[in-house]
């Protein structure tokens, strides 16, 4: 039973409220200020139409209508002490299952004010968030929870700052994106020089100046990712993934992929080859610093995630041990790989299939190679080399003609264990649920293998900061029409993938053709075009007909 006091707590609070409403409303000051009440009156209305979807329970309907209508009133007496009442009835009844509707309820109301009410508020609602089941319902055998490495045997009293969070992490607690980063105004925003001893006392410093050395290589000039970036990611994936529960010790993030000279050479690592490269002469820039090969490349795939637009800042830890002894043998995915084989492959990771569901949106940055050859260069979703939903939307639906489905990504969607997710991830409010549950997945995915988690260190405010919640790139329009069609031309799907901005691309193409064949543009290329020729000004050419960009 909620101690009676509680709920008497809600009714008055509520009815101190309406009485406190009510002389508000018809102050002077408000009756001056007639569209005020009209929008308050229309924002309390929607708000009270989400209450009444909450459930059965009237002292529950209280509370909530007591904060949703401080907040669509700009109220901030009672909201205080109201949400850490609203948060201890969750705890003891349990009510984290309906906490997708108590999300929903707090963001309309936040949407009308523009303010946090008080100190410490901004803490409770991320509380709050930090256990929600963003597909409103509710803790399931979906998720992972599963405990990994030295954390399954060590005693909470045992446990490091690090260990700790890693734990809730692990089991669906705590904030799997992070914001913290180094200072960069004012004497403590200068980076301690590398090789110094002030660096050197600082485990993450010098990673701080790897990442800044990965950025340029992984944002092209378009301000998509580029081929590294996510090959990047691929290869984070593949050296973690070669581990299973079955396997112990052998296998994991400890970087042997690029250690173990066999394991590249599998076909299933087929493509990684100039990452792995590239991340051989990062590592001999920097290992006189004391850094690892498994850490640079689970530091690499998080860099390269939020530089992708609209990608998470993903919580990142150093201090993995390497090792040079080859994984097991097929504990990868395959891209034709039936949903049962599938998830029973990554159910033996602890990864459960709302995690694998998070963990294969990555393709929607992909451009395949080897798949299909025929078709090199073409994306997995619409918007190449933006971490967006896009992938899940037109995986699930219609998709341009250029945009190649994985017959595994397919199969998955349709499968019944993780098609709620995947409609969660490509509807309303899909990326940020995406990239809170995709964070999540891949810090249990960067510590496969891993068993001194305990004592690892969390370099998170080494990586970049994000890009931003909105991306449009800026060739789009372009980018577009070249998706609707399946003709081939290969210099677009490389400068695609190098995160080129093709609209130059399409202007160097103009001026040439006006160089050979004097040719002339009228309004614009998609529209309109004339060539002139010794003879006269030839007849307009209708769109359909004049097929440069459609070639592409």
């Amino acid at each position: 039973m909620i101690p009676r006091s509680t709920l008497q707590g809600f009714v008055e609070a509520e009815q101190k409220y309406t009485w406190w409403r009510s002389d508000w409303i018809n102050s002077p000051s408000m009756r001056r200020r007639k569209s005020k009440p009209l929008l308050q009156r229309r924002r309390r209305r929607d708000a009270l139409e989400l209450v009444n979807t909450v459930g059965d329970y009237s002292s529950q309907q209280s509370a909530f209508k007591l904060i949703i209508l401080s907040f669509c009133d700009f109220s901030i007496h009672t909201i205080y002490t109201t949400l850490y009442q609203l948060l201890f009835f969750f705890q003891v009844h349990n009510y984290f299952k309906l906490t997708m509707r108590v999300s929903t309820f707090l963001t309309t109301a936040l949407a009308a004010t523009p303010v946090i009410a008080y100190p410490g508020m901004k803490n409770t609602f991320a509380e709050i968030r930090s256990r929600a089941d963003v597909d409103g319902n509710g803790a399931d055998d979906g998720d992972s929870n599963e405990l990994i490495g030295d954390l399954i045997t060590l005693d909470d009293s045992k446990l490091t700052a690090v260990g700790s969070s890693v734990k809730k992490l692990l089991t669906g607690f705590d904030n799997p994106e992070s914001d913290d980063a180094y200072p960069t105004v004012g004497r403590s925003g200068t980076l301690a020089p590398k090789g110094s001893a002030a660096c050197a006392a600082d485990t993450c410093c010098i990673w701080k100046y790897i990442a800044n050395d990965l950025q340029g290589t992984f944002r092209g000039r378009s301000g998509r990712c580029t081929d590294f970036a996510r090959a990047a990611v691929r290869l984070g994936f593949h050296d973690a993934g070669g581990w299973s529960k079955g396997t112990g010790n052998l296998g994991g993030a400890d970087g042997s992929i690029i250690l173990a000279s066999e394991e590249i050479a599998r076909g299933e690592n087929h493509g990684l080859e100039e990452i792995v490269a590239q991340t051989q002469v990062w590592f001999d820039r920097y290992k006189q610093f004391g850094i690892g090969m498994a850490d640079l490349i689970q530091f690499s795939a998080t860099v390269a995630t939020v530089v992708c637009p609209l990608g998470p800042r993903i919580r990142t830890y150093v201090g993995r041990k390497d090792s040079s002894v080859p994984a097991p043998l097929n504990l990868l995915p395959p891209v034709t790989g039936s949903a049962d084989f599938l998830i029973e492959l990554f159910e033996n990771k602890t990864i459960k299939p709302h995690g694998l569901t998070a963990l294969i949106g990555a393709h929607t940055t992909s451009q395949q190679r080897f798949v299909d050859p025929s078709r090199a260069g073409d994306p997995q979703d619409s918007t190449p080399g933006v971490w967006d939903v896009k992938f899940y939307k037109e995986t699930l639906g219609s998709a341009p003609a250029r945009v190649f489905k994985f017959a595994s990504d397919v199969v998955l969607a349709k499968d019944s264990r993780i098609s709620s997710e995947f409609q969660a991830f490509a509807g309303q409010g899909g990326q940020s649920h995406w990239n809170q549950d995709y964070a999540r997945e891949y810090i249990r995915l960067s510590l496969l293998g891993v068993f001194n988690i305990n004592d690892l260190t969390e370099c998170t405010k080494a990586l970049p900061p994000r890009t931003g919640s909105i991306f449009t790139a800026p060739d789009q329009a372009v980018l577009d029409k070249w998706l609707a069609t399946k003709d081939r031309l290969n210099n677009i799907a490389d400068q695609l993938r190098n995160g080129g901005d093709i609209n130059g691309m399409i202007a160097s193409v103009m001026s040439w053709l006006k160089g050979v064949f004097h040719f002339r543009c009228i309004q614009n290329i998609v529209r309109c075009f004339r060539i002139t020729s010794p003879g006269g000004l030839a007849p307009d050419w209708k769109r359909s007909q004049v097929r440069i960009l459609a070639r592409a």
